[in-house]
């Protein structure tokens, strides 16, 4: 009896002469290059992203738009990290990144149209993590890296932080170097992940609580974690980031009134979140702004006197009604996870300049996405897949603890995105040849990835291929 023809066979006639190419050879015979496809992915990334970058600079700049754009003007007047509204106060509204990074453009326009130039600056970045998320494929396979580079260019959720004034595109920028310096087989500088971690808490604060589960992921995926010099390698990445967060923390610290660590914005979000208004009701989980801003402090007060009065005022609501705080969570879960109160969310967006339309089809391309994901999670080693759920679970964590909101959600793309792509390739099978190998050395008929692990003395599958 013949055997059953594989992707690398050619299919035979009944007379036993060739027929036509089977799917995998037929993919074969048009793989592009990868940075072929890169070009490909960028031009799409392009002709998106352009419109809403037009449509966005046209409207106005609303929330904390305004905020990370007026700081950074304060900074190029020498007015560093001071109130933009009332100079010579401290001001640590947000984390420092997002407006030291658009500080060095505002200072060079001048008077002159800084807006523009500042949505630019995060419009370069967007474009810039389409070429990241490229290479954060190309630690697994060319066709990973295809894959990651078209979802990245296509995604909603990313687009629309590019076009905005907001710190979602650094936060993504770094997330996908972070999983780069880590993607489990190859060669770990622990010294990079920490400085990477570090930058990343500096630009989105919730994310804090990623050094240690990264930490923890570290050692347990040493080759020798019974032994004491795997918690070195674990150690070291937390160390360094908490050296690269040291500066800022101990400047807040000195120059304000209240116990300051990477931000004043804490009170404000917390009161917002807790507070009548969230507890019941059709708002149940959600967010409001009238909360946050019934308290204003007392004349005299900065910014961290304020803010932690506004905390002490949220804490007591909830302590007064813990009972609600299943329902609360709960409800905060479904919405930032989009399983609930869809359409609130996407009637509340143009408050922060996203169009209700386009965070719509970002919820159903999300629901594809997640389901994507599913089938790669499934495929993908133990390794990676806890890898790609760190930034997930923190950002879960922060939602059902503190608050829910469509941009905090914006972090756990990268790793969305690769699941997402990995569940794609397996779906594909064969067909998924089209994209490029599975592994720079292996054939493209597999999507198993071996890559060789340093200092571990043997290869490291990172999918199943028998799943």
């Amino acid at each position: 009896m013949r055997p059953e023809s594989t992707d690398n066979d050619i299919a035979q006639a009944p007379d036993g002469r060739e027929a036509f190419p089977t799917h995998g050879d037929a993919a074969r015979s048009c793989t592009l290059s990868p940075l072929t496809w890169l070009l490909i992915a960028l031009l799409i990334g392009l002709a998106i992203r352009v419109p809403a970058l037009v449509a966005a600079h046209h409207s106005e700049v609303p929330g904390d738009q305004l905020q990370y754009s007026a700081q950074a003007v304060a900074n190029a007047k020498d007015n560093w990290f001071e109130q933009p509204f009332a100079p010579g106060e401290p001001s640590a509204e947000h984390p420092p990144l997002t407006s030291a990074v658009l500080t060095p453009i505002t200072w060079v326009i001048g008077d002159g149209n800084f807006i523009l130039a500042q949505r630019l600056t995060v419009f370069a970045v967007g474009m810039a993590n389409i070429a990241l998320l490229w290479l954060l494929g190309r630690r697994h396979s060319a066709r990973l890296a295809a894959l990651l580079a078209l979802l990245g260019a296509i995604d909603v959720r990313l687009f629309l932080s590019d076009v905005l004034i907001l710190s979602e595109t650094f936060g993504v920028t770094l997330v996908t170097l972070s999983l780069w310096a880590l993607w489990p087989g190859r060669t770990r500088r622990p010294w990079l992940i920490g400085l990477l971690l570090g930058l990343l808490v500096l630009t989105r604060a919730e994310l804090l609580f990623v050094v240690p589960l990264v930490s923890a992921w570290l050692w347990w995926t040493h080759p020798e974690r019974r032994r004491w010099n795997s918690l070195g390698t674990a150690l070291v990445p937390a160390m360094v980031a908490a050296a690269v967060l040291a500066p800022w923390v101990g400047w807040n610290l000195a120059r304000f009134d209240a116990r300051t660590t990477l931000s004043t914005n804490d009170g404000f979000t917390l009161l917002g979140a807790n507070c009548p208004d969230t507890y019941f009701g059709a708002n149940i989980g959600g967010y409001s702004i009238n909360c946050a801003l019934s308290v204003t402090g007392e004349p005299g007060m900065d910014a961290s006197e304020v803010s932690a009065l506004r905390r002490e005022t949220a804490t007591v609501y909830a302590g007064d009604h813990l009972a609600r705080l299943p329902v609360v969570a709960a409800a905060r879960f479904a919405r930032q996870w989009e399983i609930g109160w869809v359409g609130r969310t996407a009637a509340d967006s143009p408050a922060e300049g996203r169009p209700e339309e386009l965070v719509l089809l970002g919820t159903v391309q999300w629901w594809l996405l997640g389901a994507l994901a599913l089938v790669g999670a499934r495929r993908a080693d133990r390794q990676l897949r806890w890898l790609m759920l760190i930034v997930p679970i923190v950002v879960t964590f922060a939602a059902v603890s503190v608050n829910a909101q469509w941009r905090l959600r914006v972090a756990v793309e990268p790793a969305l995105l690769v699941l997402a792509a990995l569940g794609i390739i397996a779906l594909l099978g064969g067909r998924a040849a089209w994209f490029g190998a599975g592994s720079d050395t292996d054939d493209v008929a597999t999507i198993d990835a071996v890559v060789p692990g340093p200092g571990l003395g043997e290869h490291q599958s990172l999918v199943h291929p028998d799943r």
